[in-house]
C-alpha cells in the first residue's frame, strides 16, 4: 500500500512539474527579447509627446504580419494602464516592458502613458521578433523638465546607467517606481484643453514654422499633397495658410499608422470650413478648443473616434451657426442630449452614435430644427423616449439602432427610421417580446394562457425584476430577461407601462412594478400592454406592445365535510343522537399541479331548509387550522356573517399554496329525530366569489344509548403442558379489549358482568370444571362458571361517548387448571357479556 502511495505522489509531482515547465516555455517563446544589435526597421514607427511628467508614446505598426510588439522601461518609468481599441495592452513587470499584442482585422496603433519619476532624459524604441531575429523602431528621446521649485539634476554620478545604456542591456531590470509628483495622463489633457490661449498675430507675408503648427507631421504633409503648401521648407506663409479651408485627418495618413494631435496653430486657418478626423490616434489637446475659433466660418466638423472628448466639448459648437454637418460619433461622450444644438438651424446632418447620452430623447428631437436630413444616435443604449408624433419627419432619415427610442404607432409610422422599438417590420429594430419570460421570446406580439389560469386565485404578473429567476407559470416577466439578440441592454428602468383590460379600461399606468399582480377571474380576459404611451393595435405583430389572452379555470381542490368523530359519522353521513353537540370539520386541500396559491374568500356552512327548525349552528364554535400548524384558532364572531340557513365564515383572503390545506371546525347539533339527505351543506368560494367547492352531508338522528359499539367474536388463551401443579394460563392478547358506545345526553355509571353459557370442553367432551376465574389486583381470584355472573368492569359516567374495556396482561379473564384436571386436545366454551345501566 505504501509503495502505490508513493507511486501516486510521484506522478503528481512530474504532472505538475510539467505544467509550470510549458508555462514557462510559452511565455518565454512569445515574448520578444530586447537584445543589443536588433536591425532598425521604417515600418514599425515610436513617436512621443511630453506633457509635465507623462510621456506620451505612439507605437504605430504598418507590417500586417506582426503581433506582438515591446517596449521596455528604465526602472524610473511607470506605466498608467488605459484602454485600448486595437490591442491588448499588458505591463511585463518580470521584464520591465510594456507588451502589445495586436488584434487582429484592427488598425495597429496605440497611444501609450507612461510617468517619470523624476526629471531628465528618457529614450525609447519599441521592438517585435521578425523571422527569428529581433528587430527595432529609432530611438527617440523625451525630457521632462524639472518640477518647479524642486531641485533635480540631469547629471548621472559614476553608478548610474543612462536609459539607453539599459535598453541594449538585456536582462538588466529594476523595480517599478512611482513619482508622487506625476501627474495623471487625462489630467494633464484636460489642463492643456482648457488653456485656449491667444496664439500671436502673424501678418500674411509672415513665414511660417513647423513650430506654429505644433511640429504635427500629419498636418505638414497634409498642406504638401492637398495644398502644395511647404512649410517645412520655409516656403509658406500665414496668408498661405488662409487658402486652406478643409483639413481631413484621413486623407493624409492611413489612420492605422499614424498619429497626432490638433494644434493650437489651427486657428491660423482663418478660412476653414471643414475639418474631418476619423481615428483613434488623434490627441485633443488646447487645438481642440482653438479650431472653434474658426466658428464663423466651420460648417462640417467630423471628430470621430477620439478617446479624450469630454460632453463639455460639445459646448463649443453650440456658437458655430454655420454648421451644416457634425459628426461626433464613437467619443465617448456621456449625459444628456444636448438640445442647444437645436439652435445651429443650417444644421442638416448631425452623428452622435455610438457614444454613451443616456436620458429621454423627447426634448432633445422637438429642439432640432425640422430640416434635418439625417439624425443618428444609435448605439447609445440608455437613450429611451418617444420620438415626438407631432413632427414631420419625412425628409429625414433617423438611425436609433440600440436604443430604446419608440414612436407613438410604430405600426404606421412611414418616414425612414432604423432600430429603436420604432417601427413594424425592421430587422434592426427590437420588439417588446424580446425582453420577456424567455419561453414567451419570438412570439408575435400575442401571449395567451389558455385553460391554465386559476380563476380568482392565481395572478398574472407582467413585470419582473432584470434576471429573476423561477419566475411563476403566468409571469410575463418584462424586463425580467435580455434580448435575444444585439446591445444585450435589459430594458431600461425609465420606461413607462400602460395596461388596460377588456373593457378598454385603464388598470395601470406607471414604471413596471415587479410587485403588481393582476387576479384575471373566471371569465376569459383579454389585457393589452403598451410601453411608453404607444398605441399599436393588434390587426399585426406589436412592437413596443404586448396583448395576452387569459382562459382561467376553478382550481383543483380536496375537499370533504365530515363529522370530527368517526363515531359519530363518516362519509357524509352523520349518524347520531338527538340534544347533543357534535363537532363538524371542513377540510381544503390545494392540489392544483400548476402550483398556484389558492386565495380563500369566505366558506358557507348552511342547513337544509327543511331542517332549518331542527338543526342549529353554533356561531360562536367556529375555528379554523390554518396551514402547517397544529393548533386550532377561534375565529372572531365579526368575521361571522348570518346568511340565509346558516352562516359565512370571512377568512380575509385566506391563501393556500399548493400542497396546503387547512381545516374548518364548528358545532352542531340536532333537537329532533330525524334522517334525510343533503341536511348539512357547505361552499368554499374565492376572493372574487366564485365557488371551488360545494359538499353536503346526510344525517340520520336518533334518540341516545348505552350499548355494546364493539366486542370481539374470541377471547383466545396460550398454549399449555400437562402439569402436576395448578397451572395459570394468560390471555394469548393481553391488550384485548371492548369498546362501549354511550350517547345518551345525561349519563350515569354503568357496569360489565360475565358467565359461562357453557362450560370449557375438548373434543372428548373433558372439561375443565371451574378454570375460568377473574383476576383482580389486590382481591382472590372469582369464578367465572354457568351458574353465576362475575362483575367484570365499572364503568363511570364521563364527557366521551365512547370507553374502551379491557385489563391489564395480569388481570382480567384467565385459566386457572387443578392438576389432573387437563387432558390432551382444545378447549372451546361460551362466555356471556352483560352491560348493565346501573353502578355495581
Amino acid at each position: 500500500m505504501s509503495k502505490m502511495k508513493r507511486k501516486k505522489q510521484l506522478l503528481l509531482m512530474s504532472l505538475t512539474a510539467l505544467l509550470v515547465i510549458g508555462f514557462g516555455y510559452g511565455i518565454y517563446s512569445v515574448v520578444p527579447q530586447l537584445l543589443a544589435g536588433d536591425t532598425q526597421i521604417t515600418d514599425l514607427t515610436l513617436k512621443s509627446q511630453v506633457n509635465d511628467q507623462t510621456i506620451q508614446l505612439m507605437v504605430s505598426d504598418q507590417n500586417q504580419t506582426d503581433t506582438k510588439v515591446v517596449v521596455p522601461l528604465t526602472d524610473k518609468l511607470s506605466y498608467t494602464p488605459t484602454k485600448q481599441a486595437n490591442a491588448g495592452v499588458t505591463y511585463d513587470q518580470v521584464n520591465h516592458q510594456i507588451v502589445i499584442d495586436w488584434l487582429t482585422n484592427h488598425p495597429k496603433m496605440v497611444n501609450l502613458t507612461v510617468k517619470a519619476a523624476q526629471a531628465g532624459t528618457y529614450v525609447f524604441k519599441a521592438q517585435t521578433t521578425r523571422n527569428d531575429a529581433p528587430v527595432n523602431t529609432n530611438p527617440i528621446a523625451a525630457t521632462i523638465k524639472p518640477v518647479e521649485n524642486t531641485p533635480t539634476s540631469s547629471v548621472l554620478s559614476d553608478n548610474q546607467t543612462s536609459l539607453s545604456e539599459k535598453v541594449a542591456v538585456p536582462g538588466l531590470q529594476e523595480p517599478d517606481t512611482t513619482s508622487s509628483q506625476s501627474l495623471n495622463t487625462k489630467q494633464a489633457t484636460q489642463q492643456q484643453k482648457s488653456s485656449n490661449r491667444d496664439l500671436p498675430a502673424h501678418a500674411d507675408t509672415d513665414i511660417v514654422t513647423p513650430a506654429d503648427l505644433g511640429n504635427q507631421d500629419w498636418l505638414l504633409d497634409y498642406l504638401e499633397k492637398i495644398y502644395s503648401i511647404y512649410v517645412r521648407n520655409g516656403q509658406a506663409t500665414f496668408g498661405d495658410l488662409k487658402k486652406v479651408n478643409s483639413i481631413s485627418y484621413t486623407e493624409v495618413y492611413n489612420p492605422m499608422a499614424s498619429s497626432g494631435e490638433i494644434p493650437e496653430g489651427i486657428q491660423y486657418f482663418t478660412n476653414l470650413q471643414n475639418f474631418s478626423v476619423d481615428g483613434n490616434r488623434l490627441i485633443i489637446t488646447s487645438g481642440f478648443q482653438n479650431l472653434l475659433k474658426n466658428k464663423s466660418t466651420l460648417t462640417n466638423v467630423i471628430l470621430k473616434n477620439t478617446n479624450e472628448m469630454t460632453g463639455s466639448d460639445i459646448k463649443i459648437f453650440f456658437e458655430c451657426k454655420k454648421l451644416v454637418e457634425l459628426d461626433l460619433s464613437k467619443d465617448h461622450l456621456k449625459g444628456r442630449l444636448p438640445i442647444e444644438l437645436g439652435n445651429l438651424k443650417e444644421l442638416k446632418k448631425l452623428n452622435l452614435g455610438d457614444n454613451e447620452f443616456e436620458g429621454d430623447i423627447s426634448d432633445f428631437f422637438q429642439a432640432l430644427s425640422l430640416n434635418m436630413e439625417k439624425i443618428d444616435i444609435r448605439g447609445n443604449h440608455k437613450l429611451f423616449g418617444m420620438i415626438p408624433p407631432s413632427r414631420d419627419y419625412s425628409s429625414t432619415d433617423i438611425y436609433v439602432n440600440d436604443t430604446q427610442v419608440v414612436t407613438l404607432n410604430p405600426q404606421t409610422f412611414s418616414f425612414f427610421i432604423v432600430g429603436g422599438f420604432t417601427k413594424w417590420g425592421d430587422k434592426d429594430g427590437k420588439t417588446l417580446t424580446k425582453y420577456i419570460n424567455p419561453k414567451y421570446k419570438g412570439g408575435a406580439g400575442e401571449i395567451s394562457f389558455t385553460n391554465k389560469l386559476v380563476s380568482g386565485d392565481d395572478y398574472f404578473q407582467p413585470f419582473e425584476n432584470l434576471g429573476a429567476g423561477n419566475m411563476g407559470e403566468f409571469d410575463l416577466g418584462i424586463g425580467s430577461s435580455l434580448p435575444d439578440s444585439g446591445d444585450k441592454t435589459p430594458l431600461l428602468p425609465d420606461h413607462t407601462f400602460q395596461i388596460t383590460d377588456s373593457t378598454g379600461k385603464m388598470i395601470y399606468d406607471g414604471p413596471a412594478d415587479p410587485s403588481f399582480k393582476i387576479y384575471p377571474g373566471w371569465k376569459n380576459k383579454q389585457y393589452d400592454i403598451h410601453m411608453d404611451h404607444t398605441q399599436e393595435n393588434f390587426k399585426k405583430s406589436s412592437v413596443a406592445a404586448i396583448r395576452v389572452n387569459l382562459d382561467s379555470r376553478l382550481p383543483v381542490t380536496e375537499s370533504t365535510l365530515d363529522a370530527e368523530d368517526t363515531h359519530v359519522g363518516y362519509n357524509s353521513k352523520i349518524n347520531y343522537v338527538k340534544n347533543k353537540p357534535f363537532k363538524m370539520i371542513s377540510k381544503l386541500k390545494n392540489n392544483d399541479k400548476l402550483g398556484v396559491d389558492i386565495q380563500i374568500g369566505g366558506i358557507n356552512e348552511t342547513i337544509k331548509a327543511a331542517y332549518r327548525d331542527k338543526v342549529v349552528i353554533d356561531p360562536a364554535s367556529f375555528e379554523i387550522k390554518k396551514p402547517d400548524t397544529t393548533t386550532w384558532e377561534a375565529i372572531s364572531t365579526s368575521n361571522i356573517q348570518e346568511i340565509s340557513g346558516g352562516y359565512q365564515v370571512n377568512v380575509n383572503d385566506f391563501k393556500l399554496s399548493a400542497g396546503q390545506k387547512a381545516d374548518l371546525r364548528y358545532s352542531v347539533m340536532a333537537k329532533e329525530t330525524f334522517n334525510d339527505t343533503a341536511v348539512l351543506n357547505q361552499q368554499v368560494l374565492l376572493n372574487n366569489g366564485d365557488i371551488i367547492s360545494d359538499l353536503s352531508n346526510d344525517m340520520t338522528i336518533k334518540n341516545g344509548e348505552l350499548i355494546f359499539k364493539s366486542v370481539p367474536a374470541t377471547m383466545s388463551f396460550a398454549d399449555s403442558k400437562i402439569a402436576n401443579l395448578t397451572t395459570e394460563i394468560k390471555r394469548k392478547l393481553p391488550d384485548w379489549k371492548m369498546q362501549i358506545e354511550d350517547s345518551r345526553v345525561n349519563k350515569t355509571d354503568w357496569h360489565i358482568t360475565a358467565n359461562l353459557i357453557s362450560e370449557l370442553q375438548n373434543s372428548n367432551g373433558d372439561s375443565l370444571g371451574d378454570s375460568v376465574v377473574f383476576k383482580k389486583t389486590g382481591q382472590p381470584n372469582q369464578v367465572i362458571n354457568t351458574t353465576s355472573a362475575v362483575d367484570v368492569y365499572d364503568g363511570k359516567a364521563g364527557t366521551t361517548d365512547y370507553q374502551d374495556v379491557q385489563w391489564g396482561a395480569d388481570a382480567g379473564p384467565t385459566l386457572s387448571v387443578a392438576p389432573g384436571l387437563a387432558k390432551l386436545g382444545s378447549y372451546t366454551g361460551t362466555m356471556q357479556w352483560t352491560l348493565v345501566d346501573a353502578p355495581a
